[in-house]
């Protein structure tokens, strides 16, 4: 079965898990990835190291959600550009 197949036919739940995992995954492992930052530089540096590497973080949420929404072909690619 091809993707758009599996996407337009298959079972809801099966397709939500096939298709978000991987970004889920991303997400998890981005913040665990912050908190360690965040150890190491309060432990390292100081608060204001600190204060920027929580500022960081919002910052870069934004950001990799833009990118996903442009590299997941989002709803505006993929309805209107495939045409």
């Amino acid at each position: 079965m091809d993707r758009k197949t599996f996407i337009l036919k298959g079972d809801l739940k099966k397709v939500m898990w096939e298709t978000s995992w991987p970004a889920v995954a991303a997400i998890v492992l981005y913040g665990i990835n912050n908190f360690l930052d965040a150890i190491f530089v309060g432990y390292l540096v100081n608060t204001k190291a600190l204060a920027a590497v929580g500022m960081a973080y919002p910052l870069s949420q934004i950001v990799l959600g833009f990118g996903r929404l442009v590299g997941n072909r989002s709803w505006c690619s993929g309805k209107y550009l495939d045409r």
